[in-house]
């Protein structure tokens, strides 16, 4: 809502006085107005939106305004995003080689570009294989690199599930208290969906950055 500055001039002609009213004038406009009336001149006045509301009298501006409180927001969250390759799949069974269900444990390596920014990372992920096809996983992966420019490491704990057509579905998390460097009091979560013949991953990343402790 705009607030309003208020010129005013006298006159002692009625004739030539024309008021444009405006809603929510401040206080001390309609003051001026009433002791106008009382002294027989009228007001022309002419209004602008500004901030604040002026009114001027004998050649000096008096300001009144609202106080408005206005209390700090929780921390903002930047949304961004960027994609990622894998570098690096090495993958072995666990358990009697069989069919039907199976585990298996490997090791991953990616480059990711974007927000993130990290080449080669460290990956270990424990895979479960269902009998139809599919499946899921989890696993963590330790990342040296930047994040929007800021350096450091930081671990991310994934999870995620693949179905039978090869289309893969993940979520991660930045690790409390795992970044390290100007990552530090790092945030975050994002996802990812790969489906076959993608030749690098979209990932979405928001996150934040807490505020140190005041203590000490």
């Amino acid at each position: 809502m705009s607030r309003w500055i208020v010129r005013t001039e006298t006159s002692s002609s009625a004739a030539s006085s024309r008021a444009v009213i405006r809603p929510r004038f401040c206080s001390s406009s309609r003051r001026e107005r009433r002791r106008s009336a009382r002294t027989g001149s009228f007001s022309r006045t002419r209004a602008v939106p500004v901030r604040g509301c002026h009114v001027r009298r004998a050649g000096w501006w008096t300001t009144a305004r609202r106080a408005r409180g206005q209390p700090e927001g929780p921390a903002v969250h930047a949304p961004t995003s960027g994609h990622f390759v894998n570098s690096r799949w090495e993958e072995e069974p666990l358990g009697p080689d069989a069919k039907g269900p199976r585990l298996a444990r490997a090791s991953v390596a990616n480059t990711f570009t974007g927000v993130i920014e990290a080449a080669d990372t460290t990956c270990a992920y424990a895979i479960a294989y269902a009998a139809d096809g599919g499946g899921s996983y989890a696993g963590m992966q330790l990342l040296v690199g930047r994040v929007a420019g800021r350096e450091g490491s930081l671990l991310l704990e994934e999870r995620g599930s693949f179905g039978a057509d090869g289309t893969v579905r993940g979520t991660f998390e930045v690790v409390a208290g795992s970044g390290t460097g100007e990552l530090s009091g790092l945030r975050g979560t994002g996802g990812f969906t790969h489906r076959p013949g993608e030749t690098r991953s979209a990932y979405g990343f928001e996150h934040d950055f807490a505020e140190p402790d005041a203590a000490g």
